[in-house]
């Protein structure tokens, strides 16, 4: 038996089953989406079927995935107020 995934949404713990692809498959319709935090470590999202389909919802009108409250606070606390220095343009000289 595998630990019960929690949909990042609204809390809900998913059915039990034996495998993750059953939680996936037609019979529960739960789904899964990654994503990169900033420090490169992927982040693993289960979401229920009606908060599956508001997510696609959202991408589907701003065109972009929104991810959970976890993805976005931990991109707000390694965020940084001051801009990267821009790469030095290449001088005529050195050609």
């Amino acid at each position: 038996m595998f630990t019960r995934p929690e949909c990042v949404d609204c809390r809900t713990l998913a059915p039990q089953t034996n495998t993750y692809y059953t939680l996936i498959g037609p019979i529960h319709s739960w789904r899964m989406s990654r994503a990169s935090q900033p420090d490169g470590e992927v982040l693993i999202e289960w979401r229920c079927p009606t908060c599956w389909r508001r997510f696609k919802a959202a991408a589907a009108i701003t065109g972009t995935y929104p991810s959970s409250g976890k993805l976005q606070a931990s991109r707000a606390a390694n965020s940084t107020s001051v801009p990267p220095e821009a790469p030095a343009k290449p001088s005529k000289s050195s050609r």
